[in-house]
């Protein structure tokens, strides 16, 4: 029903806004004793659909790797890592329901995780994961700026030294 999808988003929102919380008071000076890393709220613990970080995060991607259309945009610099590591973090869950509803038709009511359940989840995802993989890429680059200018812009060489070097052992 879809007033039950509103609900348990909204449960969720809640939820990743309170661990957010707890975990910023944990970080404060004389609080670090309290701090847990822990998972957070697992939809696809109460989905029944264990499994779905590998065949999402490794598998599909290895299986598909050749067929994905990537375009990172550039962003700024980030300033705020830890800011933007939780925005991005709550962005992600909005996307969470996309890929479990891909997973679960593409499983159907078969029993194993084969080319063609590969073939309709990638299908079923696809935009979800190239737009990951080219948000994750544009925020590596745009962490490496952020440190770069935080650290005053300094030059940095663009050719190794060629140069004789004893053999490490």
């Amino acid at each position: 029903m879809a007033s039950d999808l509103v609900i348990e988003r909204i449960q969720h929102a809640e939820f990743l806004t309170e661990r957010r919380h707890q975990l910023h008071e944990s970080l404060r000076p004389g609080n670090r004793h309290r701090l847990r890393i822990e998972p957070g709220l697992d939809s696809h613990d109460r989905s029944n659909q264990r499994g779905i970080h590998a065949r999402f995060e490794a598998l599909m991607f290895e299986r598909f790797v050749k067929q994905l259309k990537l375009s990172p945009k550039p962003i700024q610099p980030i300033r705020a890592p830890l800011q933007f590591t939780f925005d991005a973090l709550l962005e992600g869950t909005t996307l969470v329901p996309t890929v479990l509803d891909a997973d679960r038709m593409a499983i159907g009511d078969r029993d194993v995780y084969d080319a063609a359940y590969y073939d309709a989840f990638f299908r079923g995802s696809r935009a979800v994961l190239e737009r990951r993989l080219d948000e994750s890429t544009a925020a590596v680059a745009a962490m490496i700026a952020g440190a770069w200018e935080a650290a005053g812009k300094p030059d940095v060489p663009v050719r190794a030294r060629d140069t004789d070097q004893r053999r490490r052992r």
